[in-house]
């Protein structure tokens, strides 16, 4: 799974983490960092896979092959997602990261949507999918028994008993 940002770059933005002030509570915040970027790089592939090969531009770790604006956003995202495991939930609607990452949010929903196009650190644009492309299977013409009839079309025939004793 791919990490989009590196762990540096995410705690350089939350100086205010009282988690980082003790060894024990920097290895924590580390680990809690590390783990929230494995998240934010499944959520951002998600987004993106519509459009483009996952992971970005084959990068496997935050690396230079990472797009700028995605690097961004994954900071952003991780940062958010730090914040509020780090605080009460009543602060967290009254800081600054809700807005990065509705910010965020949104221009993943652009990039998804074909509206805003991704580059590589060199600035040229990143090959797009085709989006033409299906996942073949061999369940196109497979009925599951179980859904064969509508939920309302269930009844039990009246006269079942009857028809069941007559053939006896």
């Amino acid at each position: 799974m791919p990490t989009y940002n590196g762990f540096t770059e995410t705690v350089a933005l939350l100086p205010g983490l009282p988690q980082t002030t003790t060894e024990a509570g920097w290895t924590q915040t580390a680990a809690l960092i590390s783990s929230t970027s494995v998240h934010v790089g499944a959520y951002i592939d998600g987004y993106c896979a519509r459009r483009y090969a996952v992971p970005l531009n084959g990068a496997t770790v935050a690396t230079d092959a990472v797009p700028p604006l995605i690097r961004l956003i994954a900071i952003d995202l991780t940062a958010y997602r730090v914040f509020r495991a780090a605080f009460p939930r009543d602060s967290v609607s009254l800081n600054e990261w809700v807005d990065k990452y509705n910010e965020a949010k949104e221009e993943l929903q652009l990039i998804r949507d074909g509206e805003l196009d991704l580059t590589d650190t060199a600035g040229g644009y990143l090959a797009v999918r085709d989006v033409t492309t299906t996942v073949d299977g061999s369940h196109d013409s497979y009925a599951p028994v179980f859904q064969m009839d509508t939920s309302t079309g269930w009844r039990v025939d009246p006269d079942l008993l009857t028809n069941i004793s007559d053939n006896r």
